[in-house]
């Protein structure tokens, strides 16, 4: 991904984080308003000038990096976490441990067997063929960290 040169540019380079974080302001209590006086944002339109940099289609104003980890730091952000999540590599590199193809295959194997527990766990909750949010986010927050290890294993595999 090319790094962003301007201000505005930010919000279309990282979408995905301000569709989220926008998500996340929804769901918290009092919205901006309310985020604008946990930040101690002076001044009574705070909450407007909030709404403008948080939104993702809003491409004349962008927060800069301290407004934006203070806004991270007082939603716990949820949806924007996932996002973040995704910033970083997620390859598992099995050679940096050592690992020979026995190694490897135990290793996977032991992440399918957490993956069938997962999939045990949920398949009450979901039976009724409806997933709420609730619980499509206790499966995807299960799922996440055993999936870029399957696929590391994958590609090892392939290679």
């Amino acid at each position: 991904m090319e790094k962003p040169k301007t201000e505005q540019h930010v919000k279309v380079a990282h979408r995905a984080l301000f569709v989220a974080l926008r998500k996340d302001i929804r769901r918290h209590p009092g919205g901006y308003q309310a985020l604008a006086q946990e930040m101690g944002l002076p001044g009574a339109n705070a909450h407007v000038v909030l709404s403008s940099q948080f939104n993702p289609d809003d491409l004349t104003h962008a927060p800069k990096a301290k407004g934006l980890l203070d806004m991270l730091e007082t939603l716990r952000a949820g949806y924007a976490q996932n996002v973040l999540s995704g910033y970083g590599s997620d390859r598992v590199d099995f050679s940096e441990h050592g690992m020979t193809a026995a190694d490897r295959a135990t290793f996977c194997l032991g992440k399918i067997g957490e993956l069938a527990d997962v999939i045990r766990a949920k398949s009450e909750a979901v039976a009724d063929g409806k997933v709420d949010r609730r619980e499509h986010r206790e499966i995807a927050n299960l799922l996440r960290p055993l999936l870029p290890e399957l696929t590391a294993f994958c590609d090892a595999v392939e290679e």
